[in-house]
């Protein structure tokens, strides 16, 4: 709801069309017709803030268009015939079974070893997780070259 200093400054919408009658005749019919609108745009715009529902990026949206000049916003949706092909799915990110000439180096858990009793429960025994989890260090001299370190898990077996 506006608050009655806005209601007074703008006065009531039959305030605004009297004012609109009482110039009308002292003006040029192109001054007036602009007049005109931008009473129009202020009766809009004030009742779409009344309602609560727009927020000041679909303000903006609204009054000045799209915020770039891709073709999609200036030309709308391309043709059927225009459209380019899709793009394939996936992350872009290549597995570490990719990196064939890789070096690798197992690194070994720096505390506990497989078959010693779990840390958390001291009931189970830790065993080797058949997967070691990778991580991968690209380095970008040439010839680029990779390395692979393998870092064992272990897993408890009663947890």
């Amino acid at each position: 709801m506006m608050t009655q200093e806005l209601k007074s400054l703008l006065g009531s919408p039959a305030e605004r069309l009297g004012f609109l009658a009482a110039i009308q005749a002292g003006l040029p019919a192109v001054h007036f017709e602009r007049i005109s609108r931008l009473f129009q745009l202020l009766d809009l715009l004030l009742n779409l803030l009344e309602k609560k529902s727009l927020s000041i990026a679909k303000l903006r949206r609204l009054c000045f268009g799209a915020p770039t000049e891709s073709a999609r916003n200036v030309c709308g949706q391309p043709a059927a015939g225009d459209q380019r092909p899709a793009k394939a799915k996936g992350h872009g990110r290549n597995s570490h079974r990719r990196y064939t000439g890789a070096r690798r180096v197992r690194v070994a858990h720096p505390a506990l070893s497989a078959g010693q009793t779990c840390p958390a429960c001291a009931q189970g025994k830790l065993r080797q997780r058949q997967d070691p989890a990778v991580a991968i260090t690209v380095t970008a001299q040439p010839p680029v070259g990779a390395l692979i370190h393998e870092l064992e898990q272990l897993l408890c077996r009663s947890a």
